[in-house]
């Protein structure tokens, strides 16, 4: 859900505006990138996003390794409280990318 300038996935919100992440009313810290990622992943929720479309969408015309993507993931779930094994939040399709 969106209103234009804000992504909601309660309890969350991604302040597009502002460049942040809520939970409830408190600021969730995300480095620059990780906000990123994370907002291509809500804007694209209806399918499954590919490595190579987010290394492509959020690291331009540079080339990236695989694990900088699994990084600012790790540092994702870790933000969301997202388990793994059991995610809420952000599904990992083995070798093809995330939903």
């Amino acid at each position: 859900m969106s209103d234009g300038n804000q992504l909601f996935f309660p309890p969350f919100v991604l302040d597009i505006t502002n460049g942040y992440l809520l939970r409830d009313s408190e600021k969730v810290p995300l480095r620059p990138k990780s906000f990123a990622i994370l907002r291509y992943l809500v804007e694209h929720a209806h399918h499954l996003v590919t490595k190579d479309e987010l290394l492509s969408a959020i690291w331009p015309r540079t080339t990236v390794v695989d694990a900088a993507l699994k990084v600012s993931i790790g540092e994702i779930r870790k933000s969301l409280g997202d388990a793994t094994g059991n995610p809420k939040y952000i599904q990992t399709e083995g070798r093809k990318g995330y939903r």
